[in-house]
């Protein structure tokens, strides 16, 4: 016998990841993590930051 036909919120579980983001000073260059909510660089104290791409690539065929 198939699969019974439910609700699709039935069927499928919402799962949570934890994505960590990185962020870069604008001054020293240096990646870092901002586990609090404090906007300020830990090893200089810069408070411009910028948030990092991900290493994601994606290869399309031309």
């Amino acid at each position: 016998m198939g699969v019974q036909e439910m609700p699709r919120h039935v069927r499928f579980r919402h799962v949570r990841v934890q994505v960590i983001f990185m962020y870069r000073c604008m001054l020293c260059k240096k990646d870092f993590e901002m586990d609090d909510n404090t906007i300020r660089c830990p090893y200089c104290g810069y408070r411009i930051i910028s948030k990092t791409r991900a290493e994601f690539r994606k290869h399309v065929k031309a």
